[in-house]
């Protein structure tokens, strides 16, 4: 009977559609339209068929064919920006809705309009990612009636939050529900309300910030028609429930990233519609089930980075009855036994990783004969790594019983081998690269790195013509790099060389490579002229706004970047169609023999954010076109806006530099918060320490303020002038470091109580817009009285001044008048030869005195925009 009355419903909506081309809609919903359009602009153009009498024949609008009411209104993906007028007037005569999808669009922050609580008929709701911002009104309690709710706010600049679930448990007709993104830490009813929906079959509340919470407080839930639970990344620090065991229609289950103990129950064979089971980044103990030789509708599997064990030689292959399985992660735990027996059966794997476990015994034949099956596109068997699909740059030593089975590679890959990336990084291989691994003509990426390989550089590589990513670092290898190179590599974006012992000259041919984005040939025995064509590689020559991207077609997989700190490079794997790269711009020839002078074409590498030359024998005066690679701190240096990142209880509140992988400000629950200014100065240290990873030392770690200030003033001479705040919000202490007078011993102050103003100079110093932003702030306060300011007030009012001091007032830091005169402003835009140097962002950090925290954040990303997240100390 379900089952009918979907179709029913979907006919409705279908037949309602086609039928409304034939009305004619109702003036006064009309009005409201066009209403709702006036609210916008629309860059797209996707409302220009919003004109005329009949609205039942504009994009996105459908009438009943009875009665003529509009009852659907998408538009979704149709790019809208929020303008002045109010959404909530303009929708309020559009009552009849059955279906609304606002999704994908700017509302710049707006609250969800009340007035959809009132939308008694509806039964389609999605306002996901449309930038909607504040609490979600619990009037949406009232649509006893719908059955699809999705309020995702995942990529949005604005928070949205629920207080409680209250409004939720009243939703019985729900079948579907996305608050993933959404910010639930208040939410301690969450499960108990959403046990009473009869009807939900799809859960997401991933991201959500949810409390931690016992999921065995609930010994019975009603939504056992569920097919879909994401709980992926909240701190909920519970067990596997046991009430999850009874789902019986479950096809995906994501409890990843959720700090669940305790072990995975032989009841894990009751969920036989299972597809999808990940429970990777948890604290998991206990072998893997043998009860999972049950469920063979599995495709997909991730186990990893947990804590499970068992000898694989004692036990029957969990995973042999699973035909349709392709992904298969258990790397990072702690199984042992011998591979042999088990990878046999993996017929239809395309992913296979099993890193960092304590495997012994024969395994090479295995993971050979594995490779060589129809499907394998991925093998990962590397070292320990820090996260599981990293394929540059990161690792420990491998435990040995695991570099026993592989100490040499085996040479009898098959050329005709569907294989598309292989890591065998970080073990304890020696010997040569065998010439049928490198001879897979579907390859694209390929990392041997820091192992003991010896011989010359491959020359089957000419086969592999699909390779992205060639990284073959920290090995013995030796002879000349190949001169082939520049003809059969032309989709190569990465090539790592580094430390190994090549020789001869750098070949010219190289730089034909015009994708390459990232090239490191640095500690070997290179010799001969640094190349004059070095200026020709054309993906580094073309300044892009951030991180240049590119996209390559796998049948399977979906890869987007982890951006880290430079110079490494990492993929993350996920579902879809295609292999995402955001490679750094990145040439480092160090420590090598090279001659001659640097060539003036590599100043037209105007993408290039990391160079170095160091280390060889090169003469001549540094040509001014290098001049015109600097562009430390202009307004085209990628950052991220502010939000949660980073592990586990030190997450950390605030934005990003992508490229340096520090912050400038940041805070977490536990109420730390630092923050730092650049000293203005002429002359800056090269090779400096990165000043963004300064706030981090403290965010990051259980010690005082007083404490790291110190381990930081120790330290202060190798970083380039800085002023840094140290504060515990809980304890009342704020420290102020600063290696600036320069010369002198670090400066460490505690910070009184009280309206202090920190620029591009020391605490407090008498710079004009340093006293002009302290004298209106407390012009701000005597307005308000005890009244509570808006932070848009303190940013509108405070932060976005221009004015700048007369000439004849500037500090005096040594640097060019000009130069000087145009930084005097508490906002900052000016324009230089290297681009905008211009202030990205304001912050504003407000603490009750119950602990509750907002930070707003005003971000220039393109368009201003704003946002605020709130979290409780």
């Amino acid at each position: 009977m379900h089952g009918l009355l979907t179709a029913l419903v979907l006919c409705y909506f279908t037949i309602s559609s086609i039928a409304g081309k034939a009305s004619s809609c109702i003036p006064e919903e009309r009005d409201a339209l066009l209403a709702f359009k006036a609210g916008f602009t629309d860059p797209e153009d996707k409302l220009r068929s919003w004109q005329g009498q009949d609205c039942c024949n504009w994009t996105g609008v459908a009438c009943s064919n009875k009665t003529h009411h509009v009852i659907k209104l998408d538009v979704s993906q149709f790019g809208l920006i929020k303008g002045e007028n109010e959404i909530n007037s303009s929708l309020a005569s559009l009552t009849r809705l059955a279906y609304l999808d606002l999704s994908d669009n700017n509302f710049g922050g707006l609250a969800i309009p009340e007035i959809l609580g009132s939308f008694k008929k509806l039964r389609y709701l999605d306002l996901s990612r449309a930038y909607f911002g504040g609490k979600v009104p619990p009037q949406l309690g009232n649509l006893s009636t719908l059955e699809h709710l999705d309020l995702n706010s995942f990529s949005s600049s604005s928070t949205i939050r629920v207080d409680s679930f209250l409004w939720v448990s009243h939703l019985t007709s729900l079948t579907y529900l996305d608050l993933g993104w959404v910010y639930l830490a208040a939410c301690s009813d969450w499960l108990q309300a959403l046990s009473n929906l009869p009807s939900l079959k799809v859960l997401h509340l991933n991201d959500a910030f949810l409390p931690a919470t016992d999921l065995n407080s609930v010994s019975h839930v009603n939504f056992t028609a569920l097919t879909v639970l994401n709980l992926t990344n909240n701190e909920l620090n519970s067990s596997l429930p046991n009430w999850i065991w009874v789902l019986n229609s479950l096809s995906h289950l994501d409890l990843s990233g959720c700090q669940l103990s305790g072990s995975i129950p032989d009841k894990t064979e009751n969920l036989t519609s299972l597809e999808l089971l990940q429970l990777r980044n948890n604290h998991l103990t206990g072998e893997i089930p043998q009860a999972m030789c049950r469920l063979c509708n599995l495709n997909y599997i991730d186990l990893s980075m947990n804590n499970l064990y068992g000898d694989t030689a004692a036990r029957k292959n969990p995973f042999f009855c699973m035909k349709q399985l392709h992904f298969l992660d258990v790397g990072d735990n702690n199984v042992t036994g011998s591979l042999s027996g088990w990878l046999e059966d993996l017929t239809s794997v395309i992913y296979l990783d099993i890193s960092n476990n304590l495997f012994s015994g024969q395994g090479r034949t295995s993971l050979t004969g594995c490779a060589h099956k129809q499907k394998l596109r991925w093998l990962i068997y590397a070292a320990q790594i820090s996260w599981a699909h990293y394929l540059i740059g990161s690792g420990t030593s491998l435990h040995p019983s695991l570099a026993w089975i592989y100490q040499i590679l085996p040479d009898c890959w098959q050329k005709a081998s569907p294989l598309q990336a292989i890591d065998f990084s970080r073990n304890k291989l020696h010997g040569e690269i065998p010439s049928t691994m490198v001879s897979i003509t579907s390859l694209a990426v390929l990392s041997l790195s820091e192992n003991s390989l010896t011989g010359n550089f491959p020359t089957s590589l000419k086969s592999c013509n699909k390779l992205i990513i060639l990284d073959l670092a920290h090995n013995n290898l030796s002879g000349e790099i190949g001169t082939w190179m520049g003809d059969s590599q032309q989709s190569l974006l990465v090539l790592s060389l580094w430390s190994n012992q090549f020789s001869g000259e750098i070949p010219e041919q190289l730089f034909q490579l015009h994708d390459l984005q990232y090239l490191d040939l640095s500690r070997n025995n290179l010799s001969g002229p640094v190349p004059l064509s070095l200026g020709s590689l054309t993906a580094m020559s073309v300044y892009q706004e951030g991180f240049r991207e590119y996209a390559v077609k796998f049948p399977q997989f979906k890869f987007t970047v982890y951006d880290g700190p430079l110079p490494q490079v990492a993929v993350h794997i996920a579902t879809g169609g295609l292999l995402y790269l955001f490679v750094i711009s990145s040439t480092d020839l160090s420590r090598n023999q090279l001659t001659g002078e640097i060539p003036k074409g590599i100043g037209a590498l105007s993408s290039l954010v990391n160079l170095n030359l160091a280390g060889n024998h090169i003469i001549g005066i540094i040509p001014e076109e290098i001049g015109n690679l600097w562009r430390d701190e202009f307004h085209s240096r990628p950052t991220k806006a502010v939000g949660w990142w980073g592990e586990g209880s030190k997450k950390i509140l605030g934005g990003r530099d992508v490229l340096g992988g520090g912050t400038w400000m940041g805070c977490t629950k536990d109420g730390r918060l630092a923050f730092l200014t650049n000293v203005l100065e002429p002359d800056a240290m090269p090779g400096a320490r990165a000043r963004g990873d300064l706030p981090l030392r403290f965010l990051q770690s259980n010690k005082s303020p007083l404490e790291v200030a110190t381990e930081v003033a120790e330290e202060a001479h190798e970083y380039n002038g800085f002023n840094l705040i140290l504060a515990n919000l809980t304890t009342n202490i704020m420290v102020y470091v600063s290696n600036r007078s320069k010369g002198q011993p670090a400066t460490i102050q505690l910070v009184s109580p009280g309206l202090n103003v920190l620029s591009n100079a020391r605490l407090d110093n008498p710079w004009q817009k340093a006293i002009r932003l302290g004298k209106n702030f407390r012009e701000l306060l005597r307005e308000h009285g005890d009244d509570e300011i808006e932070v848009k007030d303190i940013v509108e009012r405070l932060m976005t001044d221009t004015t700048k001091a007369d000439k004849d007032r500037l500090p005096n830091s040594g640097c060019d008048p000009n130069w000087e005169h145009g930084l005097n402003s508490i906002f900052i835009e000016v324009q230089t030869d290297q681009g905008l140097y211009r202030t990205r962002s304001t912050a504003v950090l407000s603490v009750n005195y119950d602990g509750e925290a907002n930070l707003y954040e005003y971000l220039e990303s393109g368009i201003w925009k704003d946002h605020t997240l709130n979290y409780q100390i």
